[in-house]
């Protein structure tokens, strides 16, 4: 079976540069600052003959950026072990991103629904992570451990 070629190692870590950043200021500025405009950047769009802001754009794109570069980096060990462990984490991303949707969409209407389709756009990744790394550790602790 042929693998999707992964990046460079030090991608990671540009890749936790970008996102984190993102994340807090998307966060900030999605719960604390919607009505102030100093982190609002304005572009006009010519088809809607109006002024859009366009900050919300950015701060997704960084997010899925750095999200992307730093999943899909390899780890200083490449092994089978990890092939399979990386497979499995994005299987459970999957799965539970969708448990999410599906309890969201059976509870919540309007206005606090789409605030969770937001947001799961990005869960895949979070969950991969929080997975990912917590196998990892767990493995390499117990592998010290023996």
């Amino acid at each position: 079976m042929k693998r999707i070629p992964l990046l460079p190692n030090y991608c990671k870590k540009i890749g936790f540069l970008i996102l984190i950043p993102s994340v807090i200021l998307g966060i900030v500025k999605w719960y604390l600052l919607k009505d102030l405009n100093w982190l609002t950047f304005i572009r006009y769009v010519p088809y809607k003959g109006s002024y859009v802001d366009i900050a919300n754009t950015l701060l997704i794109l960084l997010i899925i950026a750095g999200g992307l570069m730093a999943a899909f980096a390899k780890e200083k060990i490449e092994d089978e072990f990890i092939v399979k462990l990386r497979l499995s984490s994005f299987q459970w991303a999957i799965l539970v991103n969708y448990i999410i949707l599906f309890v969201a969409s059976t509870f919540l209407y309007g206005w606090d629904f789409l605030g969770i389709i937001a947001w799961n756009m990005f869960t895949p990744l979070f969950i991969f992570f929080i997975r990912f790394n917590y196998v990892l550790y767990c493995t390499k602790k117990k592998a010290i451990n023996d």
